[in-house]
């Protein structure tokens, strides 16, 4: 299987072994020791099938599996021996056709279960994880064909997962960037040895978030407080686009608000290149303090926003924040912009960055 264990926006690799339900997942690409082993489901179980993602919305994936028998699901808390679980039945019980997946069907930054049966060729997402769910239902595959495996992944990098399909005997997977194309896949080509039918196919965005090169003001090595509020300052009124254009999505696919993200890469050479999607997770870039400073950190209400602090203007304290001007929805990465205005009055923290 694959998935994003530490939440770093880059997939990669683990497996399962049915004989005593053990997950053994790895954070990086290459021949190494596991990171993560744990155990959770059913031992000895060969008819399970493991499923994984993002079921809260936290920016890290996790695992569960589907039982065919009774059509019940399983998604853990957490990749650990002590994960407690979502548990729902939905599905056809007893079909050996069925096929497991999961994704972010919606674009919301939390993902679904789903399943394809392979007997007429047909798709059913689910709307949440629960066993009261509406899904999705449409045909896109060969009919009859059981030896097909059912996919799922962002294909076009639009920030949704759609669903796709891999035939062993040619090797070949057809990919549909639309969920809901009875039509022919978006993209198929053939990747792999053919005529394998013990290959397991997955999926993932295996280089993560590439990063872009700094503007022609530039970033030092080991930049100044003041030096990364400039550079942070010098992409007022830009969307996130602008921003970085080498991706599409680079808070990781998360479609929301991209606070978190702008400060830490416009911070990444004084944080050892940490980038964050979370705003919770910038309390890990220094210590709490009580006043603040230019340059460091300030997080509004229970986690809710994030900006840098940025200048004192006859008392009043100043932040630039990612999408900190809407000229649309708010969140929205098309409309929202780079702005710098006085901290409001909201509850807030101050987190003292060491440059």
């Amino acid at each position: 299987m694959s998935g994003d264990w530490d939440g770093n926006g880059a997939t990669s690799v683990g497996f399962y072994r049915y004989s005593d339900a053990s997950w053994h997942l790895m954070n990086q690409l290459g021949g190494a020791a596991s990171d993560i082993t744990f155990s959770f489901g059913p031992v000895g179980d060969t008819s399970v099938q493991p499923v994984v993602g993002d079921w809260d919305g936290d920016g890290k994936d996790t695992v569960g599996f589907y039982v065919p028998s009774n059509a019940s699901w399983h998604l853990a808390s957490s990749n650990s021996q002590s994960a407690t679980s979502t548990a729902f039945v939905w599905g056809t019980p007893a079909n050996s056709n069925v096929r497991a997946v999961a994704g972010d069907w919606n674009a919301d930054g939390k993902d679904t279960v789903g399943w394809y049966l392979q007997s007429n060729a047909s798709w059913h997402l689910a709307s949440a994880n629960s066993p009261s769910a509406s899904s999705l239902a449409f045909t896109n595959g060969p009919v009859g064909d059981t030896s097909v495996e059912a996919i799922a992944g962002d294909w076009d990098g639009n920030g949704g997962d759609s669903v796709g399909w891999y035939k062993p005997s040619n090797a070949s997977f057809h990919l549909t960037n639309t969920n809901g194309n009875t039509g022919t896949s978006d993209i198929a080509y053939s990747f792999g040895p053919t005529g394998n039918s013990a290959i397991v196919p997955v999926s993932g965005d295996w280089d993560g978030k590439v990063a872009p090169p700094p503007p022609s003001t530039g970033l030092p090595t080991s930049p100044t407080a003041q030096q990364v509020v400039d550079y942070a300052r010098s992409y007022k009124g830009q969307t996130v686009y602008q921003v970085d254009e080498t991706t599409a999505a680079p808070w990781h696919g998360y479609r929301g608000d991209w606070c978190a993200w702008f400060a830490t890469w416009a911070m990444r050479n004084a944080t050892g290149g940490k980038e964050y999607t979370w705003v919770a997770d910038m309390r890990k870039l220094g210590t709490e303090v009580s006043s603040p400073r230019v340059g460091d950190v300030v997080i509004f209400g229970n986690d809710q926003h994030v900006g840098i602090v940025s200048q004192n203007v006859n008392g009043i304290w100043y932040v630039v924040d990612g999408n900190g001007l809407s000229t649309g929805t708010s969140g929205d990465w098309t409309t929202t912009k780079v702005a710098e205005r006085p901290i409001w009055s909201q509850a807030h923290d101050f987190i003292r960055i060491n440059y």
